[in-house]
């Protein structure tokens, strides 16, 4: 994986806008210039998903934002309609313990991820489910006490990548083992 920092110079970058689009139009501008959904490149990106930590949203009521790039659907049945992009931002902010798990959230959602109930999920969300799920006492009190992904999420994501990711990229690892 090549992490990079990259200095961030249009004001809706550094105080983003919480939306899908917001995120499609962070990534499609300079130094990103990530292509949009009607691009005929934009598959070619889902190798390799950017994300964001920003400083704040614009209305500072979200932790994190992401686009996905093609139609889900969630583990419950329901949908999860396309952005036409392809990333996520956050916003990186204390504690670090509160909010470490944000940006695997968001990039969850870019690869076809909808929130969950409990507390012992990435993918919940107190906005919209429940933060109370039977499986909460017993993971936090004896087992690792962390928000993980389930059998079921971990199917979706795959099912995701092989309806949606070129030969090319799944062919050849874009990521250091090291």
């Amino acid at each position: 994986m090549d992490l990079q920092d990259v200095q961030l110079t249009d004001p809706s970058q550094v105080r983003a806008i919480a939306s899908g689009s917001g995120v499609v139009n962070s990534l499609a501008a300079p130094p990103f210039n990530r292509p949009p959904q009607n691009d005929p490149n934009a598959a070619d990106v889902l190798c390799s998903p950017i994300v964001l930590g920003t400083f704040l949203f614009q209305d500072n009521s979200y932790a994190g934002y992401s686009a996905h790039l093609r139609q889900c659907t969630c583990v419950d049945g329901s949908q999860f309609f396309p952005d036409g992009g392809t990333g996520a931002e956050y916003r990186d902010r204390l504690p670090d313990f509160a909010f470490t798990y944000t940006p695997i959230h968001e990039l969850g959602h870019t690869f076809g991820l909808c929130h969950v109930d409990g507390l012992d999920r990435i993918m919940v969300s107190t906005r919209d489910h429940s933060w109370w799920s039977w499986g909460l006492l017993p993971e936090y009190i004896c087992f690792s006490g962390e928000p993980q992904f389930v059998y079921d999420e971990a199917k979706k994501v795959w099912d995701y990548i092989i309806a949606n990711f070129s030969s090319d990229c799944l062919a050849n690892r874009q990521f250091d083992p090291e």
